[in-house]
């Protein structure tokens, strides 16, 4: 009977470790399983594929996306080569290179000359670019509580290994005496030995020699105090000026062999003489070439 007795209870004893086993089952997670044969050695985490799986197989670990857990930084795009926003609020991009008298940004956008006598002043964009195709626009401020004003503000492409380190000169040359390049000018102080218009009114000159190309009629506005807009299209040796929208000059020829252009620099350009006034960019965009990131579409 005694032996009896222990038989029973050693069957008991198997039926509830049987028992125990079917509940663990059920607690299982899919975390907790085993790996699969095909998950053997991967290493992965992320539930990989393996035999039988409905899940896609799994990358190789060099064609995965940054992930933040491995400490790797997403890829940033490069800075465009050419100012494509057009703003020159604080803090400059560090790729604007002040010369001669300009400051800023202030209130107004960067100060290129103060209303003094005898300044020049530039904002240089310190990156090379091709100019034999280009569009730009240029935001400008004249403030002068006094009259005349003089002597205008612009921008201008030099044919330039570099930005210039200093301005030279003031007045008509706008302190780009020993450059060479082309400019556009809001010309503001009439100059009788040179054959000047009425001011105010814009030009199109050579920088080496400050030669009007060609002059437009007298646009009173540009001398009010207010914002205006300067743009010029250089294309197939010729450029087109436009003053708030409003073609002023049209195809203007830039000379024999122009059509090819040139790399060098673009700036924002104002002078005074013996007569003064504050002079202000706000905003520039720039396209130049045919190809890449900052080409013109057209």
């Amino acid at each position: 009977m005694l032996e009896g007795m222990r038989r029973l209870c050693a069957l008991s004893l198997a039926l509830a470790c049987s028992c125990a086993a079917l509940t663990g089952l059920d607690d299982l997670s899919v975390d907790d399983a085993p790996l699969d044969p095909g998950d053997a050695g991967g290493g992965a985490s992320d539930g990989g594929a393996g035999p039988g799986r409905d899940s896609a197989p799994s990358e190789p670990a060099d064609a995965r996306p940054p992930s933040d857990a491995r400490g790797d930084q997403p890829d940033v795009a490069p800075a465009p080569l050419c100012p494509r926003d057009g703003g020159l609020e604080a803090p400059l991009d560090p790729r604007w290179a002040l010369r001669g008298s300009a400051s800023g940004p202030v209130a107004l956008g960067v100060q290129l000359t103060p209303n003094a006598p005898t300044q020049a002043g530039a904002l240089f964009w310190n990156v090379p670019l091709p100019f034999a195709r280009f569009d730009t626009e240029v935001t400008l401020r004249i403030v002068a509580p006094q009259a005349p004003a003089a002597d205008g503000i612009g921008f201008a492409w030099l044919d330039a290994p570099s930005v210039p380190a200093t301005l030279s000169g003031g007045g008509t040359s706008f302190g780009l005496s020993g450059t060479k390049g082309f400019a556009v000018i809001v010309d503001t102080y009439r100059n009788g030995d040179l054959g000047d218009p009425a001011v105010p009114f814009v030009a199109v000159r050579r920088v080496d020699t400050m030669t009007t190309l060609r002059a437009s009629r007298r646009i009173i506005r540009l001398a009010d105090g207010q914002p205006h807009t300067l743009q010029a299209s250089v294309k197939d040796g010729a450029v087109t000026v436009r003053v708030d929208g409003e073609v002023e000059l049209e195809s203007v020829s830039l000379g024999s062999g122009a059509s090819s252009g040139f790399s060098g620099y673009f700036a924002a350009v104002a002078a005074t003489g013996e007569h003064s006034a504050a002079h202000y960019v706000s905003n520039v965009v720039l396209r130049a070439g045919t190809t890449g990131a900052c080409a013109v579409t057209d």
